[in-house]
């Protein structure tokens, strides 16, 4: 996950450039690369803190510009935790939002409270910061159309949200078009799969399904692999067993004979 969530930093920088691409105007402060709303689920590992970080470094070189930072997950500190960071880059000013539902406090927590316990913040928790949505919006608003890039880092509940806001607050435009109008380019720590595999980042709050196993002794396993092994002579190999056992009609005797094995 850390060289993950640190390459969708870097591919801001090391995308290449078109000739059909307009140069990047310079912001008030100098900055000419890519303006970036960051959407995070720092929690309780400490990938997303080092991809943090190093976006911190690279607006200091001038090569990007956080127009803010979001947390996708419920838990209280995670937007205190993000502060710090920010403030030991010196950059103790960039808006912050919480994902709605923070104050539940219901995702585990780690690296989030190490690090709200060894560095300073001016934010103690989601009630310091406007929700995630509320700033999206509000961000988007005001910047040149077609600059902001969004880099996804975690779940997908903020732009969920964004996506369904309706026109009021901070835009007279609802979420997809406002999208539409001043999104640049999405870039995603992860996404979904085809065939309709998901990945690990889907939205923070879906519950898991549990998953219903049947009892099954011991000989029945034995037997079904058996008969698996059969049909496709790859199959044992690919469990990585080996099937040894005389091919016999009678059930009783191959059940019997069935070893399962563990390959080295």
């Amino acid at each position: 996950m850390l060289t993950t969530a640190i390459a969708a930093i870097a591919a801001l920088t090391l995308a290449p450039v078109s000739a059909s691409t307009a140069p990047a105007r310079a912001t008030s402060d100098g900055t000419t690369g890519p303006r970036v709303i960051i959407d995070t689920d720092l929690s309780r590992w400490w990938d997303d803190a080092s991809a943090i970080g190093i976006a911190n470094v690279l607006e200091k070189q001038g090569k990007l510009r956080i127009l803010g930072v979001v947390s996708d997950v419920p838990n209280a500190v995670a937007v205190a935790a993000i502060d710090a960071i920010d403030t030991a880059y010196r950059h103790p000013n960039i808006p912050l939002g919480a994902v709605a539902g923070s104050a539940s406090d219901t995702f585990q927590h780690g690296y989030t409270d190490e690090l709200v316990r060894r560095l300073p913040s001016s934010v103690h928790n989601q009630r310091d910061v406007p929700a995630a949505v509320a700033l999206y919006r509000r961000l988007l608003a005001g910047q040149p159309d077609h600059s902001v890039t969004i880099v996804s880092i975690g779940g997908y509940t903020n732009l969920a949200g964004l996506l369904a806001s309706k026109k009021g607050p901070g835009s007279s435009l609802d979420g997809r078009r406002l999208i539409e109008k001043k999104v640049k380019r999405l870039v995603q720590m992860d996404g979904i799969f085809p065939r309709g595999r998901s990945s690990v980042h889907e939205p923070a709050d879906r519950p898991r399904r549990r998953r219903r196993r049947r009892r099954r002794s011991g000989m029945a396993d034995a037997d079904r692999l058996g008969r698996r092994a059969r049909r496709r002579p790859d199959q044992g190999r690919r469990h990585g067993l080996r099937l040894d056992g005389p091919r016999s009609s009678d059930a009783r005797r191959r059940r019997r004979a069935l070893r399962v094995r563990p390959t080295h």
